[in-house]
């Protein structure tokens, strides 16, 4: 009996590891589809926070600051990816209402210059 679960017990994290790995491929490849159809807009604020460089190659590197916003009490972080960006300013980004981990700043799901 107690090898029995052991199996099923085995096979139950085999399922749910796979299926989170598909999960996650499935958010990275359907993210701009996801958010450009199903996504919610609202306002987030410019932090003082630094993320990545926007030139990785360049000598200069510029600075891109994080934004933030909140969804239901809780908080989240995005890249602007914009270096014209200061700390305190107000930018739109739009997030998937079942993940807002997965968000991203309008200008660049709509394929604009940031602004």
């Amino acid at each position: 009996m107690i090898n029995k679960m052991k199996y099923y017990g085995y096979r139950i994290i085999i399922f749910a590891v796979i299926l989170f790995i598909l999960f996650q491929f499935f958010i990275a490849v359907f993210s701009t589809w996801i958010l450009n159809y199903n996504g919610e807009t609202i306002n987030a604020i410019i932090v003082d926070e630094r993320a990545n460089y926007a030139n990785k190659g360049s000598l200069e590197k510029e600075i891109e600051y994080k934004y933030n916003f909140f969804v239901n009490g809780s908080n989240y972080f995005g890249n602007s990816e914009c270096s014209k960006f200061k700390v305190g300013d107000s930018i739109q980004i739009r997030y998937w209402k079942l993940y807002p981990r997965k968000n991203h700043a309008v200008w660049i799901l709509e394929n604009r210059n940031c602004e």
